[in-house]
């Protein structure tokens, strides 16, 4: 038979889901559930024109295929656009989804991405999935806590903590990802100004626990080397 729209693209979703399980950053909350619901539009979609072409003869099905490509359009529009419509009334609620693609975080630091991408796979003892809720409830505290800059938690920081609240790794230069409920309150103990400070780890000890309130100390190896992540949207090295 012909391709399907909806066999390309439950193909693509099904590799990026493959993907990013693998590499410990799973496809959760909305975006997930609006991947549900296009796959089950583009199914339904698919089964409609199959009962309607098993009706057809030979000859129709010949001369038919400039006619199903536009009833396959009318039928996407509406559904797609609900979709859209919807999808953009949840960003305007929480400001996620468009504000998140602007920034393109660890591009220019891909040690640091490469350290990211392997926590999941070493991961012992998980903790459960941080809901989006609490995710949301830090991100603000830390907002009230920062002031001169726009705190927003970087993607990858909120996929690993939706992965897993914490866990111990026996990797060489990592040894755990702390829970949310440790990190807390670390970052409120800086005194820098909000400007961008080019740090990926820092050490800390009695005299300077966290160099910068916006930079979230998520990760150490050992008891003092400390991996942090910058959540200043508006910085240079934001997601670094």
């Amino acid at each position: 038979g012909s391709l399907k729209h909806a066999n390309v693209f439950r193909y693509i979703v099904t590799e990026l889901r493959a993907f990013l399980r693998t590499n410990g950053l799973p496809v959760s909350g909305r975006k997930a559930d609006l991947i549900e619901r296009i796959l089950e539009h583009l199914s339904s979609s698919e089964a409609s024109e199959e009962e309607e072409e098993s009706g057809k003869t030979d000859n129709q099905r010949s001369h038919s295929w400039e006619s199903e490509e536009e009833k396959e359009e009318e039928n996407d529009e509406p559904s797609i656009d609900h979709n859209q419509e919807e999808s953009e009334g949840e960003s305007d609620n929480d400001d996620d989804d468009e504000e998140s693609d602007e920034p393109e975080p660890y591009v220019s630091d891909p040690d640091f991405a490469k350290l990211l991408r392997k926590l999941g796979s070493g991961a012992q003892d998980r903790g459960s999935p941080v809901p989006m809720q609490h995710l949301n409830q830090f991100q603000q505290k830390l907002g009230n806590n920062v002031q001169g800059c726009k705190i927003w938690l970087p993607d990858d920081l909120r996929q690993l903590y939706r992965f897993a609240n914490g866990f111990k790794l026996e990797l060489e230069d990592v040894s755990e990802v702390l829970p949310l409920d440790e990190v807390s309150d670390a970052p409120n103990q800086g005194t820098k100004t909000h400007h961008d400070l080019p740090l990926e780890r820092c050490h800390m000890d009695d005299e300077d626990d966290v160099e910068h309130p916006a930079w979230i100390p998520f990760a150490m190896n050992g008891d003092y080397e400390c991996y942090l992540v910058n959540a200043n949207y508006g910085a240079r090295t934001y997601g670094q």
